[in-house]
């Protein structure tokens, strides 16, 4: 994942690599200033918004996948030395997932 703010937008590049060596890419961007509905995945609007509580950033989207809505609220939180981001999930589709990065370069 590669992580880009220049503000008020917020730009991450997900790449997932499978077993098989191909690969899986999205780009997902948001305004972290509170106006909502500013959410795109790869380049299509999609609803939600993204906010600061406190030293927390909540991202919040709601998208259509095979029918069906999902909600997703993702709490990012950085260490204090600024090397480790964590993605938490709370009450959204994805409850309970954690997701660690550490700082790379």
């Amino acid at each position: 994942m590669r992580i880009e703010q220049s503000d008020p937008e917020l730009r991450q590049e997900i790449v997932v690599t499978k077993l098989d060596g191909s690969e899986n890419r999205a780009v997902f961007s948001c305004w972290i200033n509170g106006e909502e509905d500013r959410n795109t995945l790869n380049g299509m609007l999609i609803r939600g918004g993204a906010r600061w509580e406190r030293e927390e950033l909540i991202i919040e989207s709601w998208m259509r996948f095979g029918g069906r809505e999902m909600h997703f609220c993702d709490c990012w939180s950085l260490s204090s030395d600024r090397q480790t981001l964590v993605m938490e999930h709370r009450n959204d589709d994805l409850a309970g997932q954690v997701t660690v990065f550490d700082r790379v370069g």
